[in-house]
């Protein structure tokens, strides 16, 4: 489609500021540079349309600002790939993704139903997480 755009936002922490809870990780933030490489090189999407949240900047509030900032951005005929490197954890039956400055309270962390809710909002053709 012509005018199509894709859309890159790429999160990873390999260490956090609680780090008595989060065990630091290995390779999130190269997993992350290394996806956004491929997409780059081999496929459409320009880097003025790539976004990262890395470590400090993957808190909870700065992961809902860039999942806002999609919002803003994408149209309907665009597509977004969305890549989260870092902790997650299983309550039951909801899944959470671990920001940066999340604690041991789970009202700190960004369940699966409130990145669902982010991204019912953003006006894209395909979207993938």
């Amino acid at each position: 489609m012509a005018g199509a755009r894709f859309f890159f936002l790429g999160i990873g922490i390999d260490r956090y500021q609680n780090d008595r809870t989060w065990s630091g990780l290995l390779t999130p933030i190269r997993d992350i540079q290394t996806v956004a490489n491929v997409l780059q090189k081999r496929y459409l999407f320009a880097a003025e349309h790539t976004m990262f949240r890395l470590n400090e900047q993957a808190s909870l509030r700065g992961i809902r600002d860039a999942l806002r900032q999609l919002r803003e951005q994408v149209l309907d005929h665009d597509s977004v790939v969305i890549y989260f490197a870092g902790h997650g954890y299983m309550d039951d039956d909801t899944g959470y993704w671990i920001p940066w400055d999340a604690t041991e309270d789970s009202g700190s962390w960004l369940a699966n139903h409130d990145i669902k809710r982010h991204l019912r909002k953003i006006a894209s053709r395909h979207t993938l997480v």
